[in-house]
């Protein structure tokens, strides 16, 4: 990480997560009102389980551009495999995701980062 008068740049940043290695980059600009941010995260292959009951092993990059209010998510998620555990109730699922994904506080979770050198 790179902090300057105006930018946080994140230059050959890594973290562990989900059994697999996230590379990160991009940069934070605290210089505007509001605060303008664009970050990129790639994976070959991580771990992901959510919601209770399901795992999904998945790779591929993302970007997030923007503003605290007005972001854009974009890129392309591969999904390997996904795995259920038994008895979980599908077709609830499915009906929960027709109706959309009502928004959750933030979880702020710790994970290793590792610069690259």
């Amino acid at each position: 990480m790179v902090f300057d008068a105006t930018r946080l740049y994140l230059e050959n940043m890594s973290a562990e997560s989900g059994g697999g290695t996230l590379h990160l980059s991009g940069s934070v600009n605290y210089s505007e009102t509001p605060l303008r941010y664009d970050i990129n995260v790639r994976t070959d292959r991580v771990r992901i389980r959510y919601p209770e009951g399901m795992s999904w092993l998945v790779g591929g990059s993302l970007r997030l551009t923007g503003t605290p209010t007005a972001g854009l998510l974009s890129g392309r998620v591969i999904i390997e495999r996904v795995t259920l555990t038994q008895g979980l109730e599908v077709a609830s699922l499915l009906v929960s995701a027709k109706e959309g994904i009502k928004a959750q506080p933030p979880v702020h979770r710790t994970c290793e980062i590792c610069s690259s050198t």
